[in-house]
């Protein structure tokens, strides 16, 4: 997370959040103060999407009067996907228009294969090449917490028509996506995110008692037969 260097300081309003402007002249959106939680939780939510190569918005801290603060950048030309959406792929040639069409499955399938956070937003960026985009922080549980909450194919948002409809024209592609991901669901991951997890000592068990339920056997068999159900119905 980089520490921000700021230019100036947009005052709040009831509406909007605090934007800090940057020495480069990025815009910075105020999130919510940091705390042992919340960067544990950074770290780890991070460190998932820089593994599976999903592209997110940028974060960084500022402090102010002795607090830190989260901030995420503030990006020209995004919309968070909803159900009106789909007019942008009502065709092959709308959907041939994204840069990285897959992004959009692998956030779904971080949310099945790790469900530790609340759901986070998902954006399309417009440019020359569309392109999908994730928030760059974590939603937590009550009490800035991760909470493993085992999810499903309606509850992620992979069952609405508008993403059904998108993923059906990566239907021939779907289940390599899928085998790809889990290639990368592997000990090497697991040994990774207990070592952060580790320089948290206050934390360590409480962290560690919901995240290794995401490497069960159990529940990862449970996610495979629901993705091979879903690909069926495409």
């Amino acid at each position: 997370m980089i520490s921000l260097r700021p230019y100036t300081l947009f005052s709040s309003t009831q509406s909007l959040s605090s934007v800090l402007l940057t020495d480069t002249f990025d815009k910075y959106l105020f999130v919510c103060p940091l705390d042992k939680n919340l960067v544990l939780a950074q770290i780890l939510y991070s460190l998932l999407i820089k593994h599976f190569k999903i592209q997110s918005l940028n974060i960084g801290k500022f402090t102010l009067k002795n607090i830190n603060y989260l901030c995420v950048k503030k990006e020209d030309c995004i919309i968070e996907i909803n159900a009106w959406n789909d007019f942008l792929w009502s065709s092959k040639r709308g959907f041939n228009s994204f840069l990285n069409p897959e992004d959009l499955i692998k956030m779904y399938l971080m949310e099945l294969y790790f469900p530790i956070f609340k759901q986070t937003e998902k954006f399309i960026q417009f440019g020359k090449k569309d392109k999908f985009i994730l928030n760059g922080y974590p939603k937590l549980f009550e009490g800035n917490r991760v909470k493993f909450v085992s999810q499903d194919s309606s509850s992620v948002g992979m069952t609405q028509p508008q993403i059904v409809k998108f993923i059906r024209f990566m239907k021939s592609d779907f289940r390599k996506i899928i085998q790809d991901f889990k290639e990368l669901h592997h000990d090497k991951l697991y040994s990774d995110i207990k070592y952060q997890i580790s320089l948290f000592p206050n934390l360590r068990n409480e962290y560690w008692e919901e995240v290794k339920k995401c490497f069960s056997s159990e529940y990862k068999e449970y996610i495979d037969q629901e993705l091979w159900n879903y690909s069926l119905r495409l």
